[in-house]
């Protein structure tokens, strides 16, 4: 049984303190990414008096490029910059600016700590990449039948484990079948 999205988030967020990224409650509570972006930005308005509340927005688009004035006469063509970044909820306005256009911005994670890097925003779903794929074969991309008996018959391969002879035939008939 899924857990309601608001308790997972009053949970993840104010009990145990934890980053919740989109990714995150998307497979917790198991909806899609987008229903989930818009699950933590409605969370978000609804407990905007919640000051130890905040969020990390994802930013791209076309950077603005300096004028170098009409007397510029040289051929050379000015190569539009673009960049995609994680920004604060209290810098968002400010980095908006730097930006000639935005194309996306949308909320990445709420947190309720204080976060020194944004860089360790990566490596939470990075952690939750490993875990997910490890205990959820349902929804993972790696549950195909021919990719588990490949990883069998290689662990065997290797003396990981021992395979049963009835196995690595059972194993063969389904591959050449393939």
């Amino acid at each position: 049984m899924v857990l309601d999205i608001h308790r997972i988030l009053e949970t993840s967020l104010f009990d145990l303190e934890q980053i919740v990224t989109v990714q995150y409650l998307s497979r917790h509570a198991d909806i899609s990414i987008d229903d989930a972006k818009d699950e933590l930005a409605e969370f978000l308005m609804q407990n905007k008096n919640r000051t130890e509340l905040h969020a990390v927005y994802v930013l791209s688009g076309k950077l603005k490029v300096p004028d170098f004035g009409s007397d510029n006469t040289s051929d050379t063509a000015i190569t539009p910059k673009y960049r995609t970044q994680l920004v604060r909820d209290c810098d968002l306005e400010e980095t908006r600016r730097a930006y000639g256009e935005v194309v996306t911005c949308e909320i990445y994670c709420l947190h309720t700590k204080p976060i020194k890097s944004l860089c360790l925003i990566y490596s939470v779903d990075s952690l939750e990449d490993a875990e997910y794929e490890r205990s959820d074969s349902k929804r993972s991309w790696l549950s195909y039948p021919e990719t588990e008996i490949k990883t069998k018959e290689m662990l065997a391969h290797y003396s990981a484990i021992p395979v049963p002879e009835t196995q690595k035939v059972s194993s063969l008939l389904i591959l050449a079948n393939v």
